[in-house]
């Protein structure tokens, strides 16, 4: 249950629709609506059936809120699971929810480590034939160094899609379910 001002709605960012929006949730529904009005929504419930476990590795939400939208537009049932989830959290949920797919959106530099703690996590709970799909800002001090650096080409050889393109997700998922 969301506690604040605004009406109760499931669907909205932390549960509330604002009395008065700010300017960021503004912003990210706006994008959202751009994002949801350029798929062909053929693609409105191509992903029906589908549970996706969903997250933010750290306080950053608006693009998980985005990307959250999109996939229930396209028919999933998403488990979102707010922001700073770990990876526990991620793997109890796919058992609960019989989930095979995970997506987590990351900003603050810990992409590589979280991706593999992840994947360790996975294969610890025998959940070997999960999808990953990691977006946002994936970069991560390496070896080191005190300046991040790209890590998406380590995560991808890992196993984890890194494509990082709301635009295509829907598709990508449901790829994964044929």
């Amino acid at each position: 249950m969301a506690f604040g001002a605004g009406l109760s709605d499931k669907d909205a960012m932390r549960g509330r629709v604002p009395i008065r929006s700010t300017s960021i949730i503004e912003t990210i529904n706006k994008i959202r609506d751009d994002v949801i009005s350029k798929q062909s929504f053929e693609k409105e419930g191509l992903l029906t059936g589908i549970n996706i476990v969903l997250g933010s590795t750290d306080v950053h939400e608006f693009g998980k809120e985005i990307i959250k939208n999109v996939l229930k537009k396209a028919g999933a049932n998403v488990f979102d699971l707010g922001t700073t989830v770990s990876v526990a959290e991620i793997a109890d949920t796919l058992i609960e929810t019989g989930s095979d797919v995970v997506l987590i959106s990351t900003y603050n530099g810990i992409a590589y480590s979280f991706g593999k703690n992840l994947l360790e996590s996975l294969k610890e709970a025998n959940l070997k034939d999960v999808h990953v799909i990691m977006g946002g800002r994936l970069n991560e001090p390496i070896d080191g160094s005190d300046l991040p650096i790209d890590v998406s080409h380590m995560l991808k050889e890992m196993g984890i899609n890194t494509d990082n393109n709301v635009e295509t997700v829907v598709e990508a998922i449901a790829s994964f379910n044929r």
